[in-house]
């Protein structure tokens, strides 16, 4: 008798739990209503295009080289009687910088000089001899031919000996110096073989030598402008030319090797700087161009929100595929898909998509939000 009343205990508890799970859901689908009707629209910040003048610049990195540089060595060899120069010292063409003793040279001068004044001696008593019929033809030509290789002679051991002074081949300066007086100076070698005496770079001007890439090839051309900042001196721009480059492009990295020279009147730019370069690719005047920030790229191209106003009067957004061009310090040039009295989102373009409706910073006043209808 007691299995009736159970079953009824049972099927009114199932109710209520019935009941209870419906009432629960109906709080959080009231409590889901309210909060979207409550949410505010994005709040975006806009902006119109700008008419301005913009560069497409190449930024490339090298290294600042002297317009020339010469590691002095010896043509013969010898011990360092004198050298009349120093790190940093200012010399000139044709200036003796050191002098090299080498004596076994002077006594084959000397010997040279004694062979060729007896030559031309005898070769000027024959020619008289021969003029008056006293001796052959045959006689005169030896005479000639000894006095000629005398001569010759003279002129190689002079050339020798002038050897023996190292001398300034440009104007510059000395950066470094390699050995002292007393030294022995072997013959030659180059300067990684320690046979260097002095190293002469001239500073007037210095050059630097940049990659720039295939593409760009095209859009540099002898003469071009080039900006140049160094470390050392962050606030001050230099200006250099465009002198000369490669007529072929390197294999190994497809770039063409440009050759760009700086006045260096001050010496403010030395060798084994780093510097860096700005190269202006190409000019675009009166161009219609949007910030930077405002742009947004993916695979199927670049695009804008542009801004309109709903027949409620509230505003909305609407995706526009844009083309572009040159990109210049946080401005990009519009060629294609605006216009320019169109207004844009520059700020907040992540919180919405095509047919938004949104708040506008500039219009919405303070502590006013506006709500989704």
């Amino acid at each position: 008798m007691h299995a009736p009343n159970r079953t009824k205990r049972y099927a009114i508890a199932a109710l209520v739990v019935v009941a209870f799970i419906g009432l629960l859901w109906q709080r959080a689908r009231a409590g889901r209503q309210t909060a979207s009707g409550a949410r505010p629209l994005p709040l975006v910040q806009v902006t119109t295009p700008g008419v301005l003048d913009l560069q497409r610049r190449l930024l490339l990195t090298a290294d600042i080289l002297p317009i020339q540089q010469a590691d002095l060595m010896a043509r013969v060899p010898g011990y360092l009687d004198a050298i009349y120069v120093d790190r940093g010292d200012r010399v000139r063409a044709g200036q003796v910088l050191a002098q090299l003793s080498q004596p076994e040279l002077e006594h084959q001068l000397q010997q040279a000089q004694a062979n060729y004044g007896l030559a031309k001696v005898t070769f000027e008593r024959t020619q008289d001899l021969f003029a008056k019929e006293l001796i052959a033809k045959q006689n005169l030509d030896d005479a000639r031919n000894k006095y000629e290789v005398a001569k010759r002679t003279l002129e190689v051991q002079q050339t020798y000996v002038e050897y023996t002074r190292i001398v300034a081949p440009f104007d510059g300066y000395v950066t470094k110096r390699y050995v002292d007086p007393g030294a022995l100076i072997t013959q030659g070698g180059g300067a990684a073989s320690g046979n260097a005496i002095v190293t002469v770079m001239d500073l007037s001007r210095v050059k630097v030598l940049v990659n720039v890439p295939e593409r760009d090839i095209s859009s540099v051309h002898l003469g071009d402008t080039v900006s140049l900042t160094a470390d050392a001196y962050p606030d001050r721009l230099f200006q250099g030319q465009v002198t000369k480059f490669a007529p072929a492009l390197d294999p190994s990295t497809r770039t063409l090797l440009v050759e760009v020279h700086v006045l260096n009147e001050d010496l403010v730019l030395k060798p084994g700087m780093f510097a860096r370069l700005t190269l202006v690719l190409e000019r675009r005047t009166h161009a219609l161009a949007v910030p930077s920030e405002a742009l947004m790229v993916n695979e199927l191209g670049s695009f804008l929100y542009a801004v309109g106003t709903a027949e409620d009067g509230v505003p909305t957004v609407q995706r526009v595929a844009v083309r572009t061009g040159v990109e210049d310090a946080g401005q990009v040039e519009i060629l294609a898909g605006l216009g320019p009295s169109d207004r844009i989102v520059r700020i907040g373009k992540e919180l919405v998509r095509d047919g938004s409706r949104v708040r506008l910073a500039e219009d919405t006043p303070p502590g006013v939000r506006a709500t989704e209808r």
